[in-house]
């Protein structure tokens, strides 16, 4: 028989830091998809996840961040799949700019963002039935959507 640790997937605690005006960004977007601080967690997993194969190129992580503070912490339980999205989208920022620090914050913060501008999109969309723009950013989306173990 298999432990219980062996059927739940592993998660492990990770802090940010935000500003003000994305902490109550991100609790409006939980509001408004009617989503309780018991699964703020799952809800942020899947705007990460939904953000790394909306934005291939990852243009928007860090936009407006060099002068802004952020002073307040939030936490969210990572998944195996989430850490796996975000490494990737790592691998692929470092490529342009392999000075940047912070990315993981970065990243979080622009899926935040994402999701508060565009609601609560889960990452079930299959990415080749987007319309593809060029063929880089189809195949980053292809390569990224495996990373993750979305079927393509």
């Amino acid at each position: 028989m298999l432990s219980e640790e062996a059927i739940t997937p592993r998660k492990r605690l990770t802090t940010f830091r935000v500003d003000q005006e994305l902490r109550d960004a991100l609790n409006d977007a939980l509001a408004r998809d009617g989503i309780s601080e018991r699964r703020k967690s799952h809800w942020l997993r899947q705007a990460i996840q939904a953000f790394v194969i909306a934005d291939p190129g990852l243009a928007t992580v860090g936009a407006g961040e060099k002068l802004k503070r952020f002073t307040l912490a939030e936490r969210i339980l990572m998944d195996d799949d989430t850490s796996t999205a975000i490494d990737e989208a790592i691998r692929i920022i470092r490529r342009s700019d392999y000075r940047t620090d912070g990315l993981q914050a970065s990243i979080i913060r622009a899926a935040i963002r994402h999701a508060a501008a565009h609601g609560s999109e889960k990452p079930k969309h299959h990415p080749s039935s987007t319309r593809q723009t060029s063929e880089s950013g189809g195949a980053r989306r292809t390569r990224l959507a495996k990373s993750i173990g979305k079927s393509v």
